[in-house]
């Protein structure tokens, strides 16, 4: 993605995301410029090419852009590490070099929480939402997988400490904010857990 600040100078961000329009969404909040998709690639081993791209440009990261011609200021830039000032050359470059992979986008079929089914997430959107940040990954719930937990909550068998991290769950889910790992290991396990209370029912 890239975007030109109050003095036409160019950033450009090298990331990952394998939702590019929410993504750019969510960086645009944060930046008071129009933020454009230049160039997008299916890639396997993603985090390997985007380590060894930002490894290569590591001397032109930017960690702020300018805001304003009369009264400049300088503004922190989201996920800063991700940023750099590249001219046209190095961008075509970059393009060049990844146009040569020609990896098929597989359909990994997701078992949402509790719920049993399997949803294929190209044709259903209720699948849970999963991306990295250095290193560690992050989802996103689902709807589905939003109103289950509402539903488990109405289970009274739960203790005191499980009900308040599934009521965090669902604030989460409403602020459009993401669980780390061991939240989302804990929430399955919580989700095995209401199977077997509803069993002995």
């Amino acid at each position: 993605m890239t975007f030109k600040d109050s003095f036409d100078f160019h950033y450009y961000k090298i990331g990952i995301s394998n939702n590019v329009k929410k993504r750019k969404q969510s960086l645009q909040k944060d930046i008071d410029f129009e933020l454009k998709v230049l160039y997008k690639k299916y890639l396997e081993n993603t985090f390997d090419f985007e380590t060894e791209i930002k490894k290569k440009y590591k001397c032109k990261n930017v960690k702020q852009y300018i805001f304003g011609k009369l009264k400049p200021r300088k503004k922190l830039l989201p996920n800063n590490t991700e940023w750099f000032h590249l001219d046209e050359k190095e961008v075509e470059q970059i393009k060049k070099s990844l146009d040569v992979y020609n990896f098929e986008i597989k359909k990994e079929r997701q078992k949402p929480l509790g719920l049993g089914g399997y949803i294929d997430p190209y044709e259903d959107k209720t699948y849970t939402f999963k991306e990295y940040f250095r290193g560690k990954a992050y989802y996103q719930l689902s709807l589905k997988q939003y109103n289950y937990i509402l539903d488990m909550l109405k289970n009274k068998n739960f203790k005191l400490k499980e009900i308040d991290f599934l009521k965090l769950c669902c604030n989460y889910f409403q602020v459009n904010k993401k669980l780390s790992q061991k939240q989302y290991d804990y929430i399955k396990y919580l989700a095995t857990k209401n199977k077997l209370y509803e069993t002995r029912r």
